[in-house]
């Protein structure tokens, strides 16, 4: 069927050819003034200035040319000084479009001429540490991009990629050995940790207590970094207990990630690229691609076309230890190898952008992403009421957990003093959960990607404003609306107001939305046009009667709501918030 903007701009282009232009100057964009029309186009003022010529004379032409020959598609054409197009949709074109869309199990929505094989690194959580705040824009992002590339057409992969290797775990397992003078019979099940004491929050007790020791005692340190090596050489006893703590770690770290829907198709970490490295440092060495400088094992970066400076990135230390470095370029190597995709995604924070500038720069000197593009999808920081990274009221970094608890908590009250009564309290729990994580997805995900925002609670569990909540609330009503109204099966879709019309075009739009969701990896385009048609359907059920209102009108109305609701449900799906039953 193609989009509506799309037969738009076939239309516009042809008006450009037809008085000699590329049809690229006839791109059209919704109408800033609506009043004037449902869309209009400004490229004619460019060619004008190039051609020397009248822009308003050009755009007479254009127009002409429109209302002769796309009359079915347009029901008004007129020129605005110094040369705007301005159209406006006829109403059969917009009935057919509405009709087509809602019989559409995909509303309208193409999927992608040449797929591509996405695999997306999100999540990222670390042995013994617990989820913070920093893990949540990773998560929510990933996620929506997860569920955007798919419906696009994409195939997708992804991976929460667990920081589980190096000298931290080292230092852990010498302080369990300290705490535990039974830790070989602890690690033998997570039932016999749980049994003897070690839990996940004993962890969380632990590494700080081991990380603050090996800084300040040499011999500590040099303890941690000999059984990091007998570990990673393979010592059964440390192996056992290694896993019994990534397990832990991983089992906590999911059950936080499933409060935020977050779906992840590969449990791996860096553990699981590790074996590569002897040999992918000896075939480096090799091909002159790295070197000993000072000991330490280094790959030069900087090329004569970089306008910055680019260090070059360490891959051994002089000690012979590997970095966080080394184990992601291990990472892509044995991920491009054994999965081949065209992309591999880093959903990451973007004060990391200097560590994927490096990493990426080695991989491609390396040779590994000949056919594979590397793209660190970066985000900014969730701010307190300072603008500063958000932190506790103590001053340390506020943990995923707790940030969940606190919007919940903010949800929950929201919707006892709206006075809600659906059901039970247990009901009322449940929406809040809901509400609570649509709260702060959309507020993460209505945001630009690169800038960061600030966490407010109060605000973002409002019903009111360019919310989560606020869209849930449009979907759940107009979901109401249809269960509660009588319809007969055939409809002729009628368009009187400018309500109707209004929301018809928000509905029509969202194709553009999704596509440059996809293009971009910006699920905000998606949270804008969500908000956009929440709008445009509550002014159209404030405006418009359905009930009351004559069969075939009603009738209309209530395919234009099924619409509204079907795309909004889609929207929230995407950007990852579950549509509640009742509000």
């Amino acid at each position: 069927m193609g989009s509506l903007l799309n037969h738009v701009n076939i239309a516009f282009g042809e008006a450009a050819e037809s008085i000699g232009l590329s049809a690229e100057y006839g791109r059209a964009i919704r109408a800033v003034r609506p009043e004037l029309g449902d869309f209009q186009c400004s490229g004619i003022l460019g060619a004008a200035r190039k051609l020397n010529r009248s822009a308003e004379e050009m755009a007479d032409e254009m127009a002409l040319f429109l209302r002769l020959k796309c009359g079915n598609l347009f029901e008004n054409v007129t020129v605005v000084a110094p040369g705007y197009i301005n159209v406006r949709v006829a109403r059969t074109t917009l009935a057919r479009f509405v009709a087509e869309t809602v019989a559409d199990p995909r509303l309208g929505i193409g999927v992608v001429p040449r797929a591509k094989f996405f695999f997306i690194d999100y999540g990222g959580p670390n042995v013994a540490k617990a989820l913070h705040v920093g893990h949540l824009r990773s998560a929510v992002i990933g996620e929506s991009l997860r569920r955007i590339l798919g419906f696009a057409g994409h195939r997708v992969m992804t991976d929460i990629h667990v920081g589980d290797w190096g000298t931290p775990m080292g230092m852990l397992i010498d302080q369990i050995r300290l705490d535990f003078p039974n830790w070989r019979d602890l690690a033998k099940s997570d039932a016999d940790c749980s049994a003897h004491g070690l839990t996940f929050e004993v962890l969380q007790r632990l590494y700080p207590v081991a990380s603050a020791a090996c800084k300040i005692d040499p011999t500590r340190a040099e303890s941690a970094r000999l059984t990091t090596a007998a570990l990673q050489a393979g010592n059964e006893d440390y192996q056992i207990l290694w896993r019994r703590m990534v397990s832990l770690s991983l089992s906590s770290a999911l059950s936080e990630f499933s409060r935020l829907g977050a779906h992840f198709d590969l449990l791996l970490g860096e553990s699981d690229s590790a074996g590569e490295i002897p040999d992918m440092l000896s075939d480096l060495v090799a091909r002159n691609i790295a070197h000993y400088d000072e000991r330490a094992l280094v790959i030069p970066l900087q090329s004569k076309s970089d306008r910055s400076k680019l260090p070059p990135m360490i891959v051994e230390k002089a000690d012979g230890a590997a970095l966080y470095a080394t184990t992601d370029l291990a990472t892509i190597l044995t991920r491009v190898r054994d999965f081949k995709p065209d992309a591999i995604l880093y959903v990451v924070d973007q004060r990391q952008s200097l560590h994927f500038r490096q990493l990426f720069r080695a991989a491609e000197i390396a040779g590994y992403v000949e056919k594979t593009q590397l793209l660190h999808v970066a985000f900014g920081t969730v701010n307190g009421p300072d603008n500063k990274p958000f932190k506790t009221r103590d001053g340390s970094v506020m943990r995923l957990r707790d940030l969940l608890d606190l919007t919940e908590a903010a949800a929950l009250k929201r919707l006892e003093s709206s006075g809600h009564e659906e059901g039970s309290r247990e009901n009322l729990e449940a929406i809040a959960k809901q509400v609570s994580v649509a709260a702060l997805k959309f507020a993460d995900l209505s945001s630009d990607r690169i800038s960061g925002y600030v966490f407010d609670a109060e605000q973002m569990t409002s019903f009111e404003g360019k919310t989560g909540p606020y869209i849930q609330y449009a979907a759940v009503r107009s979901a109401s609306v249809i269960s509660k109204v009588q319809q007969n099966s055939a409809q002729d879709i009628i368009v009187e107001t400018p309500e109707e019309r209004s929301l018809i075009l928000a509905c029509l739009a969202f194709p553009e939305a999704l596509s440059d969701a996809t293009v971009h990896f910006s699920p905000d385009r998606i949270a804008s046009s969500a908000f956009e048609i929440a709008q445009a359907f509550n002014r159209f059920y404030a405006a418009c009667s359905i009930r009351s209102a004559p069969e075939k009108i009603r009738d209309s109305r209530i395919v234009l709501t099924t619409l509204a609701s079907k795309v909004l449900c889609l929207a929230l799906w995407l950007l990852g918030i579950e549509t509640p039953e009742a509000m």
